[in-house]
């Protein structure tokens, strides 16, 4: 997945940080993302725009369960001029309260 949110993203790599691109971006994940459940890659997913905390970079954070893992992995995506960084970690789901606040239909 990550090779192919790189390609995805790689349009905006030069784009200005307004409302309107972060909403354009968004919207690109959670079609990607939906796709990804169609098939049964992922069992459910939930995309964030965290923006408003790196004033300069477009930065999303995308949550998602795989099909066989009981974890929920996170992936921080992170545009800036010129290039896309995509991270991917694995979070324990059980017993932590913050990840249990997401609300995935899990």
């Amino acid at each position: 997945m990550r090779e192919e949110l790189e390609q995805i993203l790689s349009r905006y790599a030069f784009e200005f940080n307004t409302e309107d691109t972060r909403l354009e971006i968004k919207s690109v994940l959670n079609n990607y993302l939906t796709t990804k459940v169609d098939n049964s890659s992922i069992f459910d997913f939930k995309v964030e725009d965290r923006t408003h905390l790196i004033e300069n970079n477009l930065y999303f954070q995308v949550y998602y369960q795989p099909t066989r893992t009981p974890n929920i992995m996170i992936m921080d995506i992170t545009l800036v001029s010129g290039g896309i960084k995509v991270t991917n970690f694995e979070k324990n789901v059980i017993g932590d309260r913050n990840i249990q606040k997401l609300n995935l239909n899990l």
